[in-house]
């Protein structure tokens, strides 16, 4: 038998030691929780501004519930943004579709039937299309890579139904940490917008136009808010810059305004010596493979960079690139007239088109 105060004292001692350990469970969960909710709150924040910029677009209307972010989409909500980011709908909703399923609400029967007539989409079984059936990420990645043109079908196969979200890293629609967020828990409605909002800034396959571009083009969307034409306001002063040095002779390999310039020297000696904040890599292949890249001119603005390919014997596809100054006219080093201004709508530039690229002050090349 212990004396009475010695038991007395080691008793205090664990009832100290055992309200340390709660306070402290206490405080790792409260910040764990916190950072839980931060992420859950900043993810919320993220797939919102998808889904408003989407609504504005057109391309996602939500329903009488709002966006309803946290839902899971279904199946037959899938194939109406399916449908819209094809830039279809226009074309779906003027048809009459006899199609097979029996489950497929009123509302999506014309979006439905346009995937199922294209063969884009099936349904579950012959005459069930599972319309209310949750999609999984698997499956609408599927669908948004269908929209980019890539096929999971034979004989050209780009990707399988297994290999989506993988394809979709692969063509930089979605990084290794969007891959790693999406993939947590269920696949939400908020998930699909903020896939969809990704899509958007992809080339469709083959070539470098966006799909937003694309839609644009078409006049899907009127209105692109995150493409402008409009010359910046840092033009004029890249201008003057390059017409400082008219008639300077062309020389290749130099980027030298006292000897001469070849086409890159002039463009990267401009735009990296004007102080605005532009870092241009010296050759013509390496500005193009560091930049967006884009092939419509009326996606141009002035500023921008374009460029051409196989003007001289070269193991590389871009050989040349001017200064796009709007209406059809570059500034450039041209190899008889030096720095010079010339008309692109001559058959030789359009011969030799390759595409075009912005660039924008404060942003490093690669």
């Amino acid at each position: 038998m212990y004396p009475k105060n010695l038991c007395m004292k080691t008793e205090k001692k664990l009832m100290r030691i055992l309200k340390l350990f709660i306070f402290s469970a206490l405080v790792i969960s409260m910040a764990v929780c916190s950072v839980c909710t931060t992420e859950v709150s900043a993810s919320s924040d993220i797939y919102n501004q998808s889904a408003v910029k989407l609504g504005d677009l057109g391309l996602f209307k939500g329903t009488d519930n709002g966006f309803e972010l946290d839902r899971r989409p279904t199946r037959a909500e899938a194939a109406c943004m399916l449908v819209r980011f094809l830039g279809k709908e226009s074309d779906a909703l003027k048809e009459t579709y006899n199609i097979p399923f029996k489950d497929v609400p009123d509302w999506a029967v014309q979006y439905v039937g346009y995937l199922y007539s294209n063969n884009m989409a099936k349904g579950l079984s012959d005459n069930y299309f599972g319309a209310n059936e949750f999609i999984d990420m698997d499956a609408y990645t599927t669908f948004v890579l269908r929209a980019l043109k890539y096929n999971d079908s034979e004989p050209n196969l780009d990707f399988t139904w297994e290999t989506a979200k993988k394809k979709a890293v692969d063509i930089s629609l979605l990084s290794n940490a969007d891959l790693r967020k999406l993939s947590k828990a269920d696949f939400t409605r908020g998930k699909m917008v903020y896939l969809s909002e990704r899509a958007l800034n992809t080339n469709i396959k083959g070539r470098r136009i966006m799909l937003r571009r694309l839609l644009a083009s078409q006049g899907i969307i009127s209105v692109d808010p995150e493409w402008s034409t409009d010359k910046p306001e840092w033009f004029d002063s890249i201008i003057a810059a390059g017409e400082k040095h008219l008639g300077v002779p062309y020389l290749f390999g130099s980027a030298n305004p006292e000897k001469g310039f070849d086409c890159s020297g002039f463009v990267s000696y401009v735009y990296n010596n004007s102080n605005l904040g532009f870092k241009l890599p010296r050759s013509s292949q390496s500005i193009f493979n560091n930049i967006k890249t884009f092939e419509l001119e009326q996606d141009a603005r002035p500023g921008d960079l374009i460029f051409f390919t196989g003007t001289y014997n070269s193991k590389n596809p871009v050989t040349h690139v001017g200064i796009y100054i709007g209406d059809g006219r570059m500034l450039h080093a041209g190899s008889k007239a030096g720095i010079s201004y010339q008309n692109l709508n001559i058959d030789y530039y359009k011969k030799h088109f390759y595409g075009f690229g912005r660039v924008e002050p404060n942003r490093s090349a690669k």
